[in-house]
């Protein structure tokens, strides 16, 4: 049979179709990367990234093992650590602590630690000085009572007129211990007995004193001294 003009031949369809079918049967065998390749011819095709499960597993494989690693080192340490507080801090410690009970019943005198002293010590010098702040509150009071008080006395007996005899008259000066005071004087006589006083001050007559007057001054003075 004549085939017209301008028409492929049967045989050469047949012949395309089934090199057609060979080509889609063996990219379909290929690997989907080939295929990929492959698909990518024209500049208007993008192919599209794909990633495998086995890269994910290879990513997180190393963030296990460092953990893992970690977990390890840390447990490392602490065993370290706990054998060497075992094997050379807790001896020091029992050490020492025997070296201060020692030194506390050395302190101590051996009736006691050395804390109770110490704590004994410390009451006593309290005590003290309580007693010390009383004693120098009792000194205070005694001495403004010393200025108030007269202890320097000076006394002169003597005869005022010489038809008498047996010194009945006298002078008597009393004074502080910054010889402020007063001296008396006594004037016996047959008829009568006069009495008399002047003010002292820092052992000096305020008035014009007799010659006995002045001697009880100067006795009085002499015992301030």
């Amino acid at each position: 049979m004549e085939v017209a003009r301008g028409w492929p031949r049967p045989c050469a369809i047949i012949a395309g179709a089934s090199t057609r079918a060979g080509l889609r049967a063996t990219a379909s065998r290929e690997p989907r990367q080939v295929r990929k390749e492959a698909t990518v011819s024209g500049p208007s095709r993008v192919p599209r990234i794909t990633w495998s499960s086995p890269r994910f597993l290879s990513l997180r494989s190393p963030v296990q093992n460092l953990t893992s690693t970690l977990l390890v080192a840390v447990a490392g340490a602490i065993v370290v650590l706990g054998g060497y507080h075992a094997l050379y801090t807790l001896p020091r410690l029992r050490r020492i602590s025997t070296v201060l009970e020692a030194h506390d019943a050395l302190l101590g005198g051996g009736a006691a630690k050395a804390t109770d002293r110490i704590v004994a010590l410390e009451r006593s010098a309290a005590e003290a000085h309580a007693a010390r702040a009383l004693a120098e509150g009792r000194l205070a009071a005694l001495e403004r009572v010393a200025t108030s008080e007269v202890p320097r006395v000076g006394f002169v007996r003597y005869n005022a007129f010489t038809d008498v005899g047996s010194d009945l008259s006298y002078a008597l000066a009393l004074l502080n211990k910054t010889g402020d005071g007063v001296v008396l004087s006594s004037i016996w006589s047959r008829e009568e007995t006069r009495t008399y006083g002047k003010a002292v001050q820092n052992f000096t007559s305020a008035q014009d004193a007799s010659a006995e007057e002045l001697a009880a001054i100067a006795k009085a003075k002499a015992a301030a001294s």
